[in-house]
Order: C-alpha cells, then sequence, then structure tokens
C-alpha cells in the first residue's frame, strides 16, 4: 500500500506539473525564461534526458501573443523529442540580442531528414514539422531545422526584435 501511495503521490505531482505546462497563466507569470526551465525540469525528472539550458542577454519584451506561441512552439519541439529522438540531451540556447530573439533546441537523437517529412500528406508523419512553420510565419520568425539520420536534431529560431514605439505627451 505504501508504494502504491508513492506511485500516486509522483503522478499526481506529475499531472499537476504538466497542467502548469499547459496553462499560459504561467508564462504571463513566469517568463519565458522561467517557463521553460519548468518544462525542461519537468522532462530532467525521468532520469532519462539530461537538460541544459543556458541564456545569454538580456530579457526584453516580447509582445504576449507571440510569447505564447513561441512557447508552444517549444512544448511541441519538445514533445517531437520525447517521442521521436531517442535522445539523451536537449539543450535550449536562449539568446536576446539588440536586434533579435534568439533560440536553439539540440539534440542528440537518432535525427531524420527533415525534407521528406515535411512532403509527406497532411495524414502522416511530418504535421507537427508544418504546423511550427506556420506558427514562425505567425509571428514573424525564421525556422530551421537541420537535422540528419545518427546525427541528432537542430531547431533555429529568430524572431525580430521590435522596435520600440516613442510615446508622447
Amino acid at each position: 500500500i505504501r508504494d502504491t501511495n508513492l506511485i500516486l503521490a509522483d503522478v499526481i505531482k506529475y499531472i499537476r506539473m504538466l497542467s502548469k505546462g499547459l496553462n499560459s497563466d504561467m508564462l504571463a507569470s513566469y517568463g519565458l525564461r522561467e517557463s521553460i526551465k519548468f518544462e525542461l525540469d519537468r522532462i530532467s525528472q525521468t532520469a532519462l534526458i539530461e537538460c541544459k539550458f543556458d541564456t545569454e542577454g538580456d530579457d526584453f519584451l516580447i509582445d504576449a501573443k507571440k510569447e505564447i506561441i513561441l512557447y508552444r512552439m517549444i512544448q511541441e519541439i519538445l514533445n517531437n523529442i520525447l517521442k521521436h529522438a531517442e535522445a539523451s540531451e536537449i539543450h535550449i540556447h536562449m539568446k536576446y540580442t539588440a536586434s533579435a530573439f534568439i533560440l536553439n533546441i539540440t539534440d542528440n537523437g537518432k535525427g531524420f531528414n527533415p525534407e521528406q517529412l515535411v512532403n509527406l500528406s497532411i495524414n502522416d508523419a511530418g504535421s507537427g514539422l508544418r504546423n511550427l512553420q506556420k506558427r514562425a510565419q505567425l509571428v514573424g520568425a525564421t525556422l530551421q531545422i537541420s537535422s540528419e539520420p545518427s546525427k541528432g536534431t537542430r531547431i533555429y529560431i529568430v524572431l525580430p526584435k521590435q522596435p520600440q514605439h516613442a510615446t508622447t505627451t
């Protein structure tokens, strides 16, 4: 009974973490950096994948709607790594520059041929990659996917910084 209670407590904890991750309120409350950390911590708790996360530069304000879409893209990418890559490492590098927000996500998994997947029908594999491209276009970002079989995958997202409008009084 004690073992069952421990397992049940772990399941409840995992479900709570998962629901927090799906909730965009978390993103609004804690920001993109902390929300990504939360996702990677959740994955690390499985002890199957080592997650690394580092950042450069000072955060700048990203439009809330764009930030939510970026966050959903990251969740989709992480989900794809967990489902398909058979990776033992995930590394996310987030960089704020004077002109852009840059996100680099890599894994050491089995890799794939991106052109083959994108060209499959909507009902086959590859619709996730098309959805990532569409979301990137929606927020004005560029998305590059580099992968080769048995060499892992690298996803590079660049969102240009929106100019700040001067306010007049």
